[in-house]
This record gives C-alpha cells, sequence and structure tokens, in this order.
C-alpha cells in the first residue's frame, strides 16, 4: 500500500519529481535498499529504464507517482541533505506560481487571496493563461525560447491536452511557433513529457510571436 511508504521512499519519490531527476539506480540519493526499490516498482510508482548510450539501469518516475504525490504533499520525509534541492525546486516552482497569477507571498498564506486567485484563473481563456505565462518566464518579452516543460509547469493547473491544443491553434495563427531542442544531449525526461508531438517529432520549446 502507498500509505506504508518509508521517510526515505517518499524523500526519493519528491525528488523525482520537482528535481525532475532520471538518476542510474546505483546513484540515487538518498540511497534506496534493493527492498525499498522493488516496493516502488511494484506499486507502479517508479520503472528501471535501461540507460541511453551507457551501461545500468535509470530510475523513473511513472505517472502513478505523480498521482501520489499530488494525494500524499503531507508525507513525513527522512532528515537529509538530499532534502536541500527538492525544497529548492519546490520554492522555485512556487515563485513561478504565484508570478503567473500575479501575487506575493502573503497572497500565498491568504486563503481569501487563493480563492479570488482561482476564481479569476477559471475566467481567463486557456490562451490568456498561456500568454501570462510566458510573459513571466519570459521577463516580458516575445521571441524567447521557453521550454515546454517550464510553461506547462507554470499552467499546472489546466490540463496538459488543453494546453497542448491551444498551443497547436495558436500556432496555426502565426501566434506561436513550437519547435525541437536540438541537442539530444539537453533534452530532459521532464522535456519529453511535455513535448507535442507534430508528424511525428517532439516539439518541446515554444516562442510567442505576438
Amino acid at each position: 500500500m502507498t500509505d506504508s511508504l518509508s521517510p526515505t521512499q517518499c524523500l526519493v519519490l519528491f525528488k523525482l519529481l520537482f528535481c525532475e531527476e532520471t538518476p542510474l539506480q546505483s546513484k540515487i540519493q538518498p540511497k534506496l535498499s534493493p527492498k525499498q526499490r522493488a516496493e516502488l516498482v511494484n506499486l507502479g510508482l517508479i520503472r528501471l529504464e535501461p540507460r541511453t548510450g551507457g551501461r545500468g539501469k535509470q530510475i523513473a518516475l511513472t505517472d502513478r507517482a505523480w498521482k501520489w504525490a499530488s494525494e500524499n504533499l503531507e508525507s513525513k520525509l527522512m532528515m537529509s541533505q538530499s532534502a536541500t534541492p527538492v525544497l529548492e525546486a519546490v520554492l522555485r516552482r512556487l515563485s513561478g506560481f504565484l508570478r503567473t497569477r500575479s501575487l506575493n507571498l502573503a497572497d500565498f498564506f491568504d486563503n481569501s487571496a487563493q480563492v479570488q486567485s482561482n476564481s479569476v484563473a477559471l475566467r481567463e481563456s486557456v490562451e490568456q493563461q498561456i500568454r501570462h505565462a510566458y510573459l513571466a518566464l519570459s521577463e516580458g518579452r516575445l521571441g524567447q525560447m521557453i521550454r515546454l516543460a517550464d510553461l506547462k509547469r507554470a499552467l499546472s493547473h489546466i490540463p496538459s491536452r488543453e494546453v497542448d491544443e491551444t498551443l497547436l491553434s495558436m500556432q496555426k495563427r502565426g501566434d506561436v511557433s513550437l519547435q525541437t531542442i536540438e541537442s539530444m544531449q539537453q533534452t530532459t525526461e521532464a522535456d519529453r513529457r511535455a513535448a507535442i508531438k507534430i508528424l511525428g517529432e517532439d516539439r518541446n520549446i515554444v516562442y510567442l510571436e505576438k
């Protein structure tokens, strides 16, 4: 059962998610015992994949792990230096979340402000929210390369399919340009998950043209 995960297993899952890591199973921090790793595999929360261009297997999160994380944000975590990069990653995402909604940290702790912000977001069209999120990530400039993974992270309250459909519609009008990261070495697991497939090719970066 996923509610019986140890603090070490919980920290590993959150680190893989928030830090967007796909480490070799021998290099993962904090370390998992073979039994702990097998439990996560059997629960369908992680999978072991052959490493591209090398030996060994790397650990990747599954869709089920994302669902688990959404339902277990209050899980107890082990005391470890490995928690530091997780906190840093969470704070970066919180910063982007607040920026795209024109909120400050005080608003985050004010439930009424959050409710009001959610109501405004619901009234805005998906295209408007895409434009606001893009400009927040690009510091207000058009024509800047933005990773789809970063854009979708800022729009995590909108189903990915709706974002994809809206971006494709905007591209047909010439409002955006969806392109591919040229170097495979620069492509992360998050880039692959966020990509929009066009003519069999993953498009994982976006330029807002107008």
